[in-house]
């Protein structure tokens, strides 16, 4: 009898702990799933931008130094990312953004409204700092392709814009996600990115090429990010 209950207890722990383990593999297996796999992510939020300076020549009367004071404008944005596991994840976005501009025409005196804007596309890749927590923070950084920047004048009804496309740039950026379900998250983020030695040309209404100009742009979003 004794024999009998010896091995009883010893069949017992034997089986506790084969299902501890597989509970745990399981577990971590269903973790696992939840950690990698495809989101999107939309977003909005407040831009802005130094102010900047640059020249024009072939310009008419337009020759000469610009003087571009910015103020604050938007942008809009969605990525299509895939989390790779716990603490990484890449992501191509596309961005829109426009900042409205005073430009002081050297040549002339004038100072003339506008905007400054631009279409791009970026890859970026994130480090998760806090992942699996309801505060999940992180940082990240990207690489940029203009599709279009542009600059555009307005003087007595007519509208000038000068355009450039195929710069590359760089951003970085740190925010975090806040968990409202296995699926869904609101994100909080904040981003700067740098171009240097824009160059564009006159298309609407205008003639010439513009160098010299930078396009340095401080970001702070909000958006959703959805698991599928």
């Amino acid at each position: 009898m004794q024999i009998m209950q010896t091995h009883n207890s010893i069949f017992m722990k034997r089986l506790l702990t084969t299902t501890s383990i597989l509970s745990l593999i399981i577990g971590a297996n269903v973790q696992a799933q939840q950690d990698n796999g495809w989101f999107i992510k939309p977003s909005f939020g407040i831009s802005t931008l130094s102010d900047q300076s640059g020249n024009a020549t072939n310009a008419g009367q337009f020759d000469g130094d610009w003087d571009v004071k910015t103020s604050s404008g938007f942008n809009a944005g969605l990525g299509l990312g895939y989390q790779y596991n716990p603490n990484i994840s890449v992501e191509v976005y596309w961005e829109y953004r426009t900042n409205d501009t005073d430009t002081t025409i050297a040549s002339t005196g004038d100072v003339l409204e506008g905007n400054y804007a631009s279409n791009m596309f970026f890859l970026n890749g994130y480090y998760h700092l806090t992942p699996n927590q309801k505060w999940q923070t992180y940082v990240g950084a990207g690489i940029g392709w203009t599709q279009e920047i542009d600059i555009d004048l307005e003087e007595n009804g007519v509208e000038r814009s000068y355009s450039g496309d195929g710069d590359i740039g760089f951003q970085l950026m740190v925010g975090a996600d806040y968990e409202v379900s296995d699926n869904l998250l609101l994100n909080g983020e904040i981003r700067y990115g740098a171009m240097s030695s824009v160059e564009m040309t006159g298309e609407e209404n205008a003639t010439g090429t513009l160098t010299g100009f930078d396009y340095n742009p401080l970001t702070i979003g909000i958006g959703l990010k959805y698991k599928f």
